[in-house]
């Protein structure tokens, strides 16, 4: 009878994890809807010149998701080299995608924009997963509220496990992130021209989006109390648009940051809703801040 108890007890407790994992698998089903319809919508107007509303769309897609997946490869579970190939993937795939928006596949027009776009989503990868994972090193988790904290025995053994399988999985995990990003760049075009200028828009706008990205998880995410999510949100606004003032196309890069913050809250608020927020864990303990919505 103590059993029969306890296991119902048990599943009442995996519950909330399978509507957080349906939750998640709904909003990956709904990016991907997304991202086909935007792609479908847009790429036969590459001989044309395409709507505000449907550019800035197309635009903000990648650079938002591609922030997205970062902070799941810096903070998931997965195996790393799995998350690497969840990263990579999309990001090859969508710069093809871009390139083929002003040119047909193997034209001249598109290699340079896909490589330039890999490039700047590789740099953009960069700038959020080091951060992250530092702070990951230092505690900070993506956990469902009501997930149990793993013990020291458990934490050990995730840490130190090192198995034949990992190894192969490390290595075939390299070889498709190699092969795709070999597919979408090509060093030589690069930026044949006005380098200095090139890259000083790319740190630019990567600094600004990396700013975006972690606010956006700060504050949807975060635990405590909303008016200091909210000051943080607005500090980090400001930060980003002084930014987007040095840029030499400050208007259209700012549209676009704006319509990424849209894409992420609206994702993130999502996790938020399946039950999962950014908590520390240290060995001390820390109490956590109280979680208001």
């Amino acid at each position: 009878m103590g059993d029969f108890i306890g296991g119902l007890r048990a599943g009442d407790h995996n519950r909330p994890m399978r509507h957080a994992r349906l939750l998640i698998l709904l909003l990956v089903l709904a990016t991907v809807s997304l991202d086909l319809a935007a792609t479908v919508t847009f790429t036969p107007l590459r001989d044309s010149h395409a709507p505000l509303v449907l550019y800035l769309a197309f635009v903000s897609l990648p650079t938002s998701q591609i922030g997205l997946l970062s902070a799941w490869a810096a903070l998931g579970k997965t195996p790393i080299p799995w998350r690497a190939v969840g990263l990579v993937l999309p990001l090859a795939l969508w710069s093809y995608l871009m390139g083929t928006s002003v040119g047909a596949p193997g034209s001249l027009a598109a290699t340079i924009v896909s490589t330039r776009e890999t490039f700047y989503l590789v740099t953009e990868a960069l700038a959020t997963v080091v951060p992250l994972g530092i702070a990951r090193a230092a505690g900070l988790r993506l956990a469902a509220v009501d997930e149990a904290p793993a013990s020291g025995d458990q934490a050990a053994r995730c840490r130190f496990q090192f198995s034949l399988g990992y190894l192969f999985s490390w290595l075939t995990a390299t070889a498709i992130v190699l092969a795709a990003l070999g597919c979408t760049f090509d060093l030589s075009r690069l930026a044949p021209k006005g380098m200095p200028l090139y890259f000083r828009g790319i740190v630019i706008a990567v600094a600004a989006r990396v700013i975006l990205v972690s606010a956006s998880l700060y504050v949807v995410l975060a635990r405590g109390r909303r008016l200091a999510r909210g000051l943080v949100g607005l500090l980090a606004l400001a930060a980003a648009a002084g930014l987007v003032w040095l840029h030499r196309d400050a208007v259209t890069m700012g549209l676009c940051l704006a319509t990424e913050a849209l894409w992420l809250t609206g994702s993130l608020a999502v996790v938020r809703v399946a039950g999962y927020r950014l908590v520390w864990r240290r060995r001390s303990a820390l109490p956590q801040p109280p979680d208001e919505d």
